[in-house]
């Protein structure tokens, strides 16, 4: 089942985008849809055009929203080798596919390895490419996995496996290959729910989530993810939907496990709740709603969250 959206990310998407740019005159809403697309991608004019419509739209709540996006656009573009991974349009188009996987071997400590479960929309709210050049400045090496359909990983990742077993067999043997010694994992947003289980399948140092589900089980009474309805459920393996609750509290991958919420999202703050109990959980509040990635790029603190995560797991 695949998922389709104006807001997924891909060469398509990118070639869409600067032909809005080309029209010139576009409503409002099709402005924001623009700066905003244009600001996760790291593109180019999006400060100029962010710029442009601050002198235009003059309404507080407009205003208030583009200042948001002037400040994730300035973290962008301040990445160190962002230009460099821009440039190179053959990682560009493979980052861009929507299903799949990419490893990237890292510079300076290459036996460090962060998987990345990126989003259904292909993206870990910033680009595949953005997040690419974010994680190299850290000198790991990086496996991003790609899912662009409604089942969340739990069908499996292109090329590595048809369900999550066959893809942590395939990723151990990645990880023996390249004569990895430490493993971290991150999720965002529809990549959270598996990336959390998945820490429970390939022995990691650490955990880093943002935004996740944690209860996908059959009888649970927190709410699931937006497009994770009856008909997809029907369709993924069964053996995963579970309460991570109940996995993690007996699982001996005990590793520290970082889980970022925003305040104003009930859901992520039940789903949240749901593993605040857990030995090893922690579990920290933002003041925003689901993007919790984008308060930490305006506040310059996402550099300090990774940093953290990939070289002092407690």
């Amino acid at each position: 089942m695949l998922f389709e959206s104006r807001y997924q990310h891909s060469s398509a998407q990118l070639d869409r985008l600067n032909k809005l740019f080309e029209i010139g005159e576009i409503s409002s809403t099709e402005s924001l849809f623009l700066a905003t697309e244009a600001t996760q991608h790291g593109h180019p004019k999006a400060l100029s055009y962010l710029e442009i419509l601050q002198m235009q739209l003059k309404k507080k709540e407009v205003q208030d929203y583009l200042s948001s996006l002037k400040l994730q656009i300035q973290f962008i573009n301040s990445i160190p080798g962002w230009g460099t991974v821009k440039a190179n349009q053959e990682i560009l188009k493979k980052l861009y596919e929507l299903n799949g996987y990419n490893f990237i071997k890292g510079s300076t400590f290459p036996n460090k390895l962060v998987i990345v479960f990126t989003t259904m929309y292909n993206n870990f709210y910033m680009s595949n490419p953005v997040f690419v050049a974010f994680l190299l400045q850290f000198g790991v090496s990086i496996l991003i996995l790609k899912d662009a359909t409604r089942f969340n990983y739990l069908n499996g990742v292109k090329g590595l496996g048809s369900n999550l077993s066959e893809v942590a067999e395939k990723i151990k043997f990645i990880i023996a290959k390249e004569n990895i010694q430490d493993v971290l994992i991150t999720g965002f947003s529809s990549g959270g729910y598996s990336s959390l289980l998945f820490s429970c399948l390939v022995p990691c140092k650490g955990y880093l989530g943002f935004s996740i589900r944690s209860d996908f089980s059959d009888h649970s009474s927190l709410k699931s993810a937006k497009f994770f309805t009856s008909e997809v459920r029907e369709k993924v393996d069964q053996r995963w939907l579970v309460n991570l609750k109940e996995m993690l509290a007996t699982n001996q991958i005990q590793c520290r496990r970082d889980i970022y919420v925003g305040q104003n999202t009930s859901v992520d703050i039940e789903h949240a709740d749901n593993l605040r109990q857990i030995n090893n959980v922690h579990i920290h509040e933002l003041s925003c709603g689901h993007i919790t990635l984008a308060p930490l790029m305006e506040n310059n603190e996402l550099t300090r969250v990774f940093h953290d995560f990939i070289f002092e797991p407690k």
